[in-house]
């Protein structure tokens, strides 16, 4: 990834019985989404056992 590229979150992480997702999106600032994705975790002890 180069510079100026970002990822941003596609609305905010849902979660429940101890499992969160986050959707997201990135690309050059300013320019077209290149590539979308989600992210899957295990939270336990309230830090992030498994992503």
């Amino acid at each position: 990834m180069g510079r100026g590229f970002r990822f941003v979150p596609e609305g905010v992480a849902v979660g429940h019985h101890g499992l969160g997702v986050l959707r997201w999106r990135a690309g050059p600032e300013g320019g077209p989404v290149l590539v979308t994705g989600a992210d899957a975790a295990e939270i336990a002890g309230g830090r992030i056992a498994r992503l």
